[in-house]
């Protein structure tokens, strides 16, 4: 295992969903609901916002910028709920919660450079994935507040690092699902498949191996109302 896959396998979705959960549970356990439902909510509105931002770059890629395939969930993800984490333990301590900002960019320097390294997203789906991930976490420690002091937060940091190192490896295939969601004639019922010949088209990302080759693995073609194909590639694990 490289590096960059060490790095990015702790954001991945696998290990950052149960955690999120686990802390959310460790929140409500200390009764401090506030923040439970703070917590909960802007994590649950970033996942569902890089799944939207996903399928609107796979389904209408002419209405994007050059460059902008796939926002990274691992990044988004690892900004919004390792950052707002963060800046919730700097809270406790009495600091300001604009420490957040630095805090969620870094780790989502950290990740996204994994990406990057391990060539399944360009620089642009790191970059959106990262303004998500800092406002997304940003949001969350201002809608939470303080952290209340019967909140004990050695026993949560204990629990939640030997669940992660538990849990870190574990990769999840949600890139394969939403590319066949994408594939599906049921945005053709929609007229979603009527834009130009390069807007019908899944962007196809190579895989990374270990050999520097790439590879695809594609899901059947299905017939649009562009008179073309719209075929998806299966990525590798890590890219999402």
């Amino acid at each position: 295992m490289t590096i960059a896959a060490f790095v990015t396998d702790f954001a991945d979705q696998a290990v950052l969903i149960p955690s999120a959960i686990a802390v959310a549970i460790g929140f409500g356990a200390a009764r401090w609901y506030r923040g439970a439902l703070a917590w909960s909510g802007v994590l649950a509105c970033t996942w569902v916002s890089i799944l939207l931002l996903k399928l609107a770059c796979l389904l209408c890629e002419a209405l994007w910028v050059e460059g902008l395939h796939s926002p990274s969930g691992h990044t988004a993800g690892a900004a919004a709920a390792a950052g707002g984490f963060f800046g919730l333990i700097v809270r406790r301590r009495g600091g300001d919660w604009r420490w957040t900002i630095p805090i969620s960019a870094g780790l989502a320097t950290a990740i996204g450079l994994s990406r990057l390294a391990l060539h399944v997203h360009t620089g642009l789906d790191v970059l959106v994935a990262g303004m998500v991930g800092v406002v997304s976490a940003t949001v969350l420690v201002i809608l939470a507040g303080p952290p209340p002091p019967r909140l004990r937060l050695s026993p949560l940091i204990t629990a939640l690092a030997v669940m992660i190192l538990l849990l870190h490896g574990s990769q999840a295939s949600a890139e394969a699902t939403i590319q066949r969601i994408a594939a599906s004639e049921f945005w053709d019922d929609l007229g979603l498949g009527g834009f130009a010949r390069q807007s019908c088209q899944t962007h196809a990302s190579p895989l990374a191996l270990g050999s520097g080759k790439t590879a695809h693995r594609p899901v059947p073609a299905a017939p649009d109302k562009c008179g073309t194909e719209k075929s998806v590639t299966l990525h590798d694990p890590y890219q999402i």
